[in-house]
C-alpha cells in the first residue's frame, strides 16, 4: 500500500516539473497561458462533478487572479444569512474549537508560500519578525473568534479585515522593470489570493480529517462551511470563486485541487522570503503558546501538506508527542472529554494573551529576534502564565462587578426620574 503511494507522489511531482521547474514558472501556471497549457493535461475519465470543480479552478487561476479582492463588496455591506445554517457552523466552532485552530496554524502556514502573498505581507510590514508576528497572528485569531459569534461581532471583525485587505493591496500594487528591463506591474490582492486565504482558514480541516481528527466523523461540516462562505462573501469575494459557495462535497473537492494543483507545487519550491515569513509566524505562534514548538510544528504541517506518511523514526522527542496526541489520545474512546477540557485551555489562553498582548510584545521586541527560544526561553513564557492569570482574574471579576453596579445604578435613577 505504501509502496503504491509512493509511486502516485513520484508520478505526481514527475508531471508537475514538466510544468513547474521555478518559481516564475509556477506564476506563469497561474496565467491564463500557463493553465490552459497544465489543464490539457488533465484526466478525461474523471466524474462531472470532478471536472466541474476542476472547471472552477481554472477560472480562478485564469480569471480570479486578475480581479481586484473585494470585487464582490456589497455597498450596504450587507449578507443574508441562513440562521438555521449560521447556529450549526458556530456550533461546529465551539464543539472543536482547539482542532479547527490547530487547523488555521497549519493552513495559515501553506498560504505563505504563494508568491504575491508573501510579497504584500511583507510589504505590509506585519510579519518580518517574531514580535510582528506574534501581534499579526493573535489579531487573526480574535477575529476568527468573532466571526462565530454574533452577526453583530462578525461584520465589526470583517469591516475591520477588509480595510486591512484594502490598505495592503494598495501598498502592494506597484509599478517598475523587472530584471530584464521590461514594465512589470505587480497586482494588489485578488480573488486568487482570497480564495487560497480562505483555504488556509478552512482547507486543512476538510482535507486531512482522516489523518488527524479535526473534527468528529459524525459532525456536519455544513455550517462551518456555510460561516466561511459568509466571510468570503462579506470580504468581497465572488460566489463565482468562493471556496464554500457550493454542497459539503463541493468544498471538499475545491480544497483538494487547491491544495495538490496550487499550494504544493509552492512547498516543492519554497523562496527564502516564504521560508523567513513561516520562522517567524511559527515562533511568533510559540509565543502564544509555548506548546507549539517551531521546527517540529513545521515538520508535522510540512508532511501532511504535502501528503507524506507522518511517522518519522528519527523524529525529535516533541515531534513523537505531537504523534501521539493527534493520532493516538484524539482517537480514545471518551475523547470529548478531551476535546472539552483542550478547547477550554486554548480560549483561555487566548483570552489571557489578548489581555498582555502589549507586554508580551514589547517582551520579545525586546529579546534576540531571528533566535529560537532556548528551554530557558520556553520556562520563563510558561512561568508567565500563573503570574498573568493571578493579576488578570481578578482583575475580569472586578470589572464585571464595577460593570454590574454601574448598570443597576442607572436603572435605579432612570426609574427616580
Amino acid at each position: 500500500m505504501s509502496k503504491n503511494v509512493g509511486e502516485t507522489r513520484n508520478n505526481k511531482y514527475q508531471l508537475r516539473s514538466e510544468t513547474a521547474q521555478n518559481r516564475s514558472e509556477l506564476q506563469e501556471a497561474w496565467s491564463p497561458e500557463g493553465y490552459k497549457k497544465k489543464s490539457s493535461k488533465l484526466n478525461k475519465e474523471k466524474s462531472s462533478n470532478e471536472q466541474t470543480e476542476e472547471e472552477w479552478l481554472r477560472r480562478l487561476c485564469m480569471t480570479g487572479n486578475k480581479i481586484a479582492h473585494d470585487a464582490g463588496m456589497n455597498q450596504d455591506f450587507k449578507v443574508e444569512v441562513d440562521e438555521k445554517l449560521s447556529l450549526k457552523g458556530k456550533q461546529f466552532f465551539q464543539d472543536n474549537f482547539f482542532m479547527v485552530i490547530v487547523n488555521m496554524f497549519i493552513g495559515l502556514i501553506s498560504i505563505l508560500y504563494i508568491p504575491n502573498i508573501a510579497r504584500i505581507l511583507k510589504i505590509t510590514g506585519k510579519s518580518g519578525s517574531t514580535a510582528l508576528s506574534f501581534q499579526r497572528y493573535l489579531s487573526t485569531l480574535i477575529h476568527a473568534i468573532q466571526w462565530f459569534q454574533s452577526s453583530e461581532d462578525m461584520s465589526i471583525s470583517l469591516k475591520q479585515v477588509l480595510a486591512l485587505h484594502r490598505a495592503g493591496s494598495y501598498r502592494g500594487q506597484k509599478e517598475g522593470l523587472n530584471k530584464t528591463g521590461q514594465k512589470e506591474i505587480s497586482k494588489g490582492i485578488t480573488q486568487f489570493d482570497m480564495v487560497v486565504t480562505q483555504w488556509g482558514f478552512i482547507g486543512p480541516a476538510l482535507v486531512f480529517n482522516h489523518r488527524i481528527p479535526f473534527y468528529s466523523q459524525g459532525d456536519s461540516e455544513e455550517g462551518f462551511i456555510y460561516i466561511m462562505y459568509l466571510v468570503g462573501k462579506s470580504l468581497g469575494i465572488l460566489d463565482e470563486y468562493n471556496l464554500c459557495s457550493g454542497t459539503v462535497q463541493q468544498t471538499k473537492q475545491r480544497c483538494n485541487l487547491v491544495l495538490r494543483e496550487v499550494l504544493q507545487p509552492c512547498l516543492e519550491n519554497r523562496d527564502d522570503l516564504s521560508e523567513q515569513m513561516t520562522f517567524h509566524l511559527l515562533n511568533g505562534v510559540n509565543v502564544l503558546n509555548p506548546l507549539i514548538v517551531e521546527r517540529d510544528f513545521k515538520s508535522l504541517s510540512d508532511k501532511l501538506l504535502l501528503e507524506e506518511k507522518l511517522s518519522d523514526e528519527n523524529g525529535s522527542t516533541v515531534y513523537q508527542l505531537y504523534l501521539f496526541f493527534f493520532q493516538k489520545v484524539m482517537y480514545m474512546p471518551g475523547s470529548w472529554i478531551i476535546r472539552v477540557f483542550t478547547n477550554s485551555l486554548l480560549k483561555y489562553n487566548i483570552w489571557l494573551a489578548g489581555r498582555w498582548s502589549s507586554y508580551i510584545f514589547q517582551c520579545v521586541q525586546n529579546s534576540q529576534e531571528g533566535a529560537r527560544p532556548s528551554i530557558i526561553d520556553r520556562f520563563s513564557a510558561i512561568m508567565n502564565i500563573p503570574i498573568f492569570s493571578a493579576i488578570s482574574i481578578p482583575g475580569y471579576f472586578f470589572q464585571k462587578f464595577r460593570d454590574s453596579v454601574r448598570k443597576c445604578l442607572r436603572s435605579t435613577n432612570a426609574r427616580v426620574l
